[in-house]
């Protein structure tokens, strides 16, 4: 059973981390703001195709990042956190953590496209903005779950990627075309579908989490 005191614990420590402690927050924020600058400076305009394309690097950029830092503690702090929560909550928050730490830099990088390069004239911004947190929180819960099991071996970068790639793909294709039917301007009845996909990409990271990560935590 979750204990409400011990997720908020968790995710008070990464935000203090993360945050307070931390400066490397900031290379999320600055590569989402050269990148709309760049674009801006040397196009004259995009295409929907190319705007979202754009658009998911800069996001899965972020979530890497997120979720590189998400597992990075040192072993006397893995010790005494392990004191103090179950492995599955520790799971949870982290993953809570990340999807919102994931979310704010992405808002941030979805203002800079749309105030510097602009928004798709036939796009709805508000349905493109759900494809787009709904896909980040998909990239997020992943790379957490994947960044958890990396963190356990010596090789954790390297790991990381490795098991991290299979698993994305589809939920970048799934999202991908969310927010490019997003950009073109269909209705919202059409865009069911992929939203519905895009959820149930991200839970299922949760629910492999919930089956093996007590178990891999413990070994």
């Amino acid at each position: 059973m979750l204990r409400r005191k011990a997720l908020h614990a968790l995710l008070t420590w990464d935000w203090y981390a993360d945050y307070a402690r931390s400066g490397q927050w900031f290379n999320s924020v600055l590569f989402a703001t050269m990148t709309a600058y760049l674009v801006n400076m040397l196009t004259q305009s995009t295409s929907p195709g190319v705007w979202t394309a754009l658009l998911w690097v800069v996001i899965s950029f972020v979530t890497l990042q997120s979720a590189s830092r998400t597992f990075y503690l040192s072993p006397a702090n893995w010790n005494y956190i392990n004191q103090l929560v179950t492995p599955m909550e520790i799971m949870v928050g982290k993953s809570i953590a990340s999807a919102l730490s994931s979310l704010l830099f992405v808002t941030v990088a979805f203002l800079f496209f749309g105030l510097w390069i602009g928004w798709p004239s036939d796009g709805h911004v508000l349905a493109i903005y759900l494809s787009v947190a709904i896909g980040t929180i998909g990239l997020s819960t992943t790379l957490c779950f994947t960044a958890a099991i990396a963190s356990k071996t010596q090789a954790k970068g390297g790991l990381l990627a490795i098991l991290s790639l299979p698993l994305l793909l589809p939920t970048l294709m799934i999202a991908g075309r969310a927010t490019k039917l997003a950009t073109l301007g269909v209705e919202t009845h059409e865009l069911t579908g992929p939203w519905l996909a895009e959820v149930g990409m991200a839970g299922i990271p949760l629910a492999l989490s919930g089956l093996l990560f007590p178990y891999l935590w413990k070994a």
